[in-house]
C-alpha cells in the first residue's frame, strides 16, 4: 500500500533574531520519511503583522541546508551512529567521569526557556552556570542590568518623538525599519549613529562612545535603539545607558537569537565568560569537557581556525542540536534533537513578549531532564514551565502581553573583559583566501577601519550571496577598483578577495556583513588594494 504525503502546519516564530517574528511553518513529510519545509505569512502576529525579512523567507534553507546528509539527523557516539538512549548514557558517563571544575555548559539562546532552565539545572548539579557568550552582562555595573532587560513594544516605538539608531535596520533588523518609518511619518526625528549613511536619517553621526554625550541630545520622548551580542563593546553599551539615564529617554536593546532575552534573564545571576575567555580556558586545560546546547561555536568563534584548534584539545565535546554541520561532526557525543519549530515551550523576545515556539515536542527537554536526573535533579516539563513563568513574571504565553522588568539583577562582582573580536565564518561563494606575503607599504593600497554589520545570516551561518563588502565611491576610485570585480583585504598576514559594492558610508571605513578571515577585531585597520 502506498503511503501518502503528510503535511504539518506550525504556528511558530522565526529564530533569526530577538524580535521573534510570527509565521507559519509548513512541514511536508513524504511517504518515505523525507521532510521539507516552507514558510507562510502569519498576519495576526503583533510583532511583525505577517511581514518577514530576507532571512525569514530563507528559513527553509536554515532548516535544511546546514544538514550535510541526505538522511535525518542521527545521534552519534565517538563517530558511530547511536540510539538516542545510548547517546544520553554516554553523555552522562562523560559528565560523571570529568572533574566538576573542568566542565562547561554553553547555550546562546537558540532554544526555549524550558530547555534553557533544564540545562541550567543540569549545570547546577556540578556547581556550574550556563555560559551564553554574552560577557557584556558581567562587564557592566549591576545597577545597569535592569535597563538591559527593560524592553518596549514596537508599537510604542512608533509614538516616539526622536529615534536614535545605533544599529542599521536595513541590514541587521529589517522588520525594525518599518516601525522607524512609521515613527517618522508620525513626526519623529530619526538620528543615526554609525558608518553607513542611512536614507531614514534626519541626522547622521559617526561617533566614538565617549562622544555620545557631547554630540547627541535625546529627550524624555526619545528611544535609543542598540543591540547586545557576543561581540558587544561594553564602552558602547555603557555610553548608551548613560545617555538614556541622563536624558530620561527609553532604551531598547535588540538581540541576535530568538531567545537571547530569555536566556540572559534566566542566567542573570551567573557570571559569564566572554567567547575569548571560554576558548582561553579550553586552551589552558581549565575546561576539559564542554556541553553545547543548540549553539554552534564555530559560527560564533572570534577566530574560526583558533576555535578548531582549541576544541581539539577537549577530552569530550557534547553537542545537543537539531542541525548538522561541521561543528556537530566535531562532537564526541552528538545528541539529536527536534528542529526549533517543533519544540514545545516559550521564548521571550526583545520587546518582553512571552511567545510560544509553536511545537508539541519535548524531545530536547526530555534529554536534559534524563541527564539531570542521573545527577540527582528531578523535574518535569510542567514544573519547569511554571518556574519560567515565575521568573519572567507572566502567567502564560501571550504574544499580546508584556513582562514587567524587575528592578535589579545582581551579578558576580568579578568582571570579565568582554570579547570584541568577531572571527571568520564559513567562506562565502564570492570569497577566496590565501596566505599573503609579509606586509609592506604599497603605493596602490589604502587602509580602512573594518566594521561588521552583524545580521541573522552571519549568526546562523546561512550563506547570503547578495552580501558584499561596502566602500564609498572615493575609496573605490582611489584603489582603481572595477565594477563587478573584487577588492583585496589584508591583515594579520592573510589576504582575502571579496566582491564589493559602492555605498554611502564614511571615508576610511570598510563595512562587511560577514566575518572576514583576515581579522576578527572590528575597528582594526586593514589594508585594501585592487
Amino acid at each position: 500500500m502506498q503511503v501518502k504525503n503528510r503535511e504539518n502546519v506550525y504556528s511558530s516564530i522565526c529564530p533569526g533574531c530577538g524580535l521573534a517574528c510570527g509565521l507559519y511553518i509548513r512541514e511536508m513529510v513524504s511517504g518515505t520519511g523525507e521532510t521539507s519545509v516552507s514558510v507562510d505569512f502569519r498576519k495576526s502576529s503583533p510583532v511583525n503583522a505577517g511581514k518577514l525579512c530576507r532571512f525569514g523567507l530563507k528559513l527553509p534553507v536554515y532548516y535544511t541546508e546546514p544538514q550535510a546528509y541526505t538522511e535525518p539527523q542521527a545521534s552519534m557516539v565517538r563517530g558511530q551512529k547511536s540510539e538516542l538512549k545510548a547517546a544520553i548514557s554516554a553523555a552522562a558517563e562523560a559528565l560523571k567521569t570529568a572533574p566538576a571544575e573542568s566542565l562547561a555548559f554553553f547555550s546562546v539562546g537558540n532554544t526555549t526557556n524550558e530547555e534553557q532552565k533544564a540545562f541550567s539545572a543540569l549545570a547546577g548539579a556540578f556547581g556550574a552556570g550556563v555560559e551564553t557568550g554574552m560577557g557584556i552582562y558581567s562587564s557592566l555595573p549591576a545597577k545597569m542590568h535592569s535597563a538591559l532587560f527593560q524592553g518596549m513594544s514596537l508599537e510604542g516605538l512608533e509614538k516616539a518623538k526622536q529615534v536614535f539608531l545605533f544599529v542599521d535596520p536595513y541590514s541587521q533588523y529589517p522588520l525594525l525599519l518599518r516601525r522607524v518609518l512609521r515613527a517618522k511619518e508620525n513626526g519623529a526625528k530619526v538620528v543615526c549613529i554609525g558608518p553607513r549613511h542611512l536614507p531614514v536619517a534626519d541626522e547622521q553621526f559617526c561617533l566614538k562612545p565617549e562622544e555620545y554625550g557631547k554630540s547627541l541630545s535625546p529627550s524624555r520622548d526619545s528611544v535609543l535603539i542598540a543591540d547586545i551580542h557576543p561581540y558587544s563593546d561594553p564602552a558602547h553599551i555603557k555610553a548608551v545607558l548613560d545617555l538614556a539615564q541622563a536624558s530620561g529617554a527609553n532604551s531598547f536593546f535588540l538581540r541576535p537569537f530568538a531567545n537571547s532575552a530569555g536566556t540572559a534573564l534566566l542566567s542573570a545571576h551567573t557570571k559569564q565568560r566572554t567567547l575569548d575567555k571560554l576558548f582561553e580556558d579550553i586552551n589552558s586545560g581549565k575546561i576539559k569537557a564542554l556541553f553545547c546546547l543548540e549553539s554552534d561555536l564555530l559560527e560564533l568563534a572570534p577566530d574560526r581556525e583558533a576555535a578548531l584548534q582549541a576544541l581539539s584539545k577537549l577530552d569530550t565535546l557534547i553537542v545537543q542540536t537539531s542541525g548538522q554541520g561541521e561543528f556537530s561532526r566535531l562532537a564526541d557525543i552528538l545528541i539529536a534533537s527536534e528542529p526549533f519549530y517543533r519544540k514545545q515551550g516559550t521564548v521571550l523576545n526583545a520587546e518582553g513578549r512571552l511567545l510560544s515556539a509553536g511545537g508539541n515536542s519535548t524531545s530536547g527537554f526530555d534529554v536534559l531532564s534524563s541527564l539531570a536526573a542521573a545527577f540527582g535533579k528531578q523535574f518535569d516539563f510542567e514544573s519547569v514551565r511554571k518556574e519560567v513563568f515565575e521568573v519572567i513574571g507572566l502567567k502564560e504565553a501571550d504574544e499580546f502581553a508584556f513582562r514587567t522588568p524587575a528592578e535589579f539583577f545582581p551579578v558576580s562582582a568579578e568582571v570579565e573583559t568582554p570579547c570584541s573580536k568577531p572571527g571568520p565564518g564559513p567562506e562565502a561563494c564570492s570569497m577566496s583566501i590565501y596566505e599573503s606575503c609579509p606586509e609592506e607599504s604599497c603605493p596602490e593600497c589604502s587602509s580602512a577601519s573594518l566594521v561588521y554589520s552583524l545580521s541573522p545570516f552571519m549568526w546562523h551561518g546561512v550563506e547570503d550571496c547578495s552580501a558584499f563588502v561596502e566602500l564609498n565611491l572615493g575609496m573605490v576610485r582611489k584603489l582603481g577598483l572595477v565594477k563587478g570585480g573584487t577588492v583585496k583585504i589584508r591583515a594579520s598576514g592573510k589576504t582575502v578577495d571579496v566582491k564589493f559594492r559602492v555605498s554611502d558610508i564614511e571615508d576610511g571605513c570598510l563595512l562587511s556583513p560577514r566575518k572576514l578571515p583576515v581579522s576578527g577585531i572590528p575597528g582594526v585597520e586593514v589594508e585594501l588594494s585592487r
